[in-house]
């Protein structure tokens, strides 16, 4: 059950709820509650043992309200899962109006102990999400969420399944169902965007590397990954694009995109893509790079040449996220770089937005060790990333998760936006103990 204002956590503590919002005809994705500020969604993983001493992951999905100072830990929502088979009990958070209310939903798959498997939506409203409902649809598990077909409600996919909105809110149906051929479900990843700018959203999809896909050796694969696939939107809803759009075979590496995110790098009014992949320079070390393709209304990577940033290190530009931290209305590039040793610190990097989009030049790089941050995080550059407005002051601010080894909670920091990009002294940080979840030793 979703914990409301009001109610107890598991250390008896209370919790409110942020002020009413309003419903609007096209609202924020990162706003539930229509207050004008952006709201933090995650899942928390803790590690429980059972009667028997066994170990098991427990999860629990998190909203944590924004308001005029940030996010507010004592306005906050749970919604335990259980245990589950994987690592987490909770699929993608995809953040739609599936019911045309004027409200963000939240849209995820579940497969806790805790209550059915399956598909649920948590309806957002003045005062926040709503309880789970159930939405009636056998054995699928959303990856994306968007206006496929451009009619102008909310649609879900799962890499082969599209559920077509609106959604009747109370029976949790959709109003019609299709299959794309040659589609199959699974992706590690799905990264809607309308990359032709034809009003109708397309999907670039990624999948788990298969060893066996390639013979290992020093150089990357060539030709197009296996781990990719490219869906468009039309006026009858998806359909499979092959060959895949010029600059998706040009990412091709072991392991393939291994994250990515759409946004308009370019500041032309088409959605791009970019995403990472690691890159082998022979005799210099582990290089990655962070791969740009040009949307248009030519088509995706069909109209300028893709761009690429490279950085040292394995993971060096994971968990890219695009938006406007500085406030000057062209979107930056957030990033991540772990470090892999007590003397490698994790780092956090920003690409302020240049004339032809985020550029190295310039970058800027938080360490997670800077004054201001709470130094003794561990893992703070291999946690997830949320970029969102929880201030409401136009510009993005960064939320960094984060956890050491040792402590029965994870760690939250939040970098605000400011015209000269992050400021870590005036960084705010809270744990997931004061939103009410003690995570325990992963």
């Amino acid at each position: 059950m979703l914990g409301q204002g009001g109610t107890d956590d598991e250390g008896g503590r209370k919790f409110g709820r942020p002020p009413a919002g309003k419903a609007a005809e096209d609202p924020a994705p990162g706003d539930f509650n229509g207050d004008g500020y952006d709201d933090l969604a995650t899942v928390l993983v803790s590690t429980r043992k059972d009667k028997d001493g066994d170990k098991h992951l427990s999860s629990t999905l998190t909203v944590v309200y924004g308001s005029a100072k940030g996010l507010r830990p004592d306005w906050s929502q749970r919604l335990p899962a259980g245990t589950s088979d994987g690592n987490t009990a909770f699929g993608p958070l995809l953040r739609a109006d599936l019911d045309g209310d004027g409200f963000t939903d939240l849209a995820t798959y579940a497969d806790g102990d805790k209550f059915a498997r399956g598909t649920y939506v948590l309806h957002g409203g003045p005062r926040g999400l709503s309880e789970r409902r159930p939405i009636e649809a056998e054995a699928f598990r959303p990856a994306a969420a968007g206006d496929f077909d451009g009619d102008g409600a909310a649609d879900l996919f799962d890499g082969r399944t599209t559920l077509y909105g609106p959604f009747r809110r109370g029976a949790g149906t959709a109003a019609r169902t299709a299959t794309v051929p040659g589609g199959h479900t699974g992706p590690r990843q799905a990264v809607a965007g309308d990359y032709d700018a034809d009003g109708r959203t397309d999907v670039v999809l990624t999948y788990p590397f298969n060893g066996d896909d390639y013979e290992q050796n020093d150089d990357p694969p060539t030709g197009r990954p296996p781990q990719i696939d490219y869906y468009q939107g039309g006026p009858g809803g998806l359909r499979n694009s092959d060959p895949v759009p010029p600059g998706l075979d040009s990412m091709a590496t072991y392991e393939g995109p291994r994250q990515g995110v759409a946004g308009d790098v370019d500041g032309d009014g088409v959605d791009d893509f970019v995403a990472n992949g690691e890159h082998h320079v022979e005799g210099a070390g582990a290089r990655s790079k962070l791969t740009v393709i040009h949307g248009s209304k030519a088509g995706l990577g069909r109209a300028r040449p893709s761009r690429v940033l490279t950085g040292s290190g394995t993971w060096w530009g994971s968990s890219p996220m695009l938006g406007d931290v500085t406030g000057d209305e062209k979107p930056d590039l957030v990033a991540a770089r772990p470090g892999f040793s007590l003397t490698d610190t994790d780092r956090l990097l920003l690409f302020p937005a240049g004339a032809r989009g985020p550029a190295t030049e310039g970058q800027q790089t938080v360490r997670g060790d800077d004054p201001g941050l709470p130094g003794d995080l561990e893992e703070f550059g291999f946690g997830p990333l949320d970029l969102l407005d929880v201030d409401g002051d136009g510009r993005r601010d960064v939320i960094v998760h984060s956890h050491t080894y040792g402590r029965p909670y994870g760690d939250f920091v939040v970098l605000r936006g400011t015209p000269k990009g992050f400021v870590p002294k005036e960084a705010r940080h809270f744990t997931s103990d004061d939103v009410g979840v003690r995570v325990g030793r992963r």
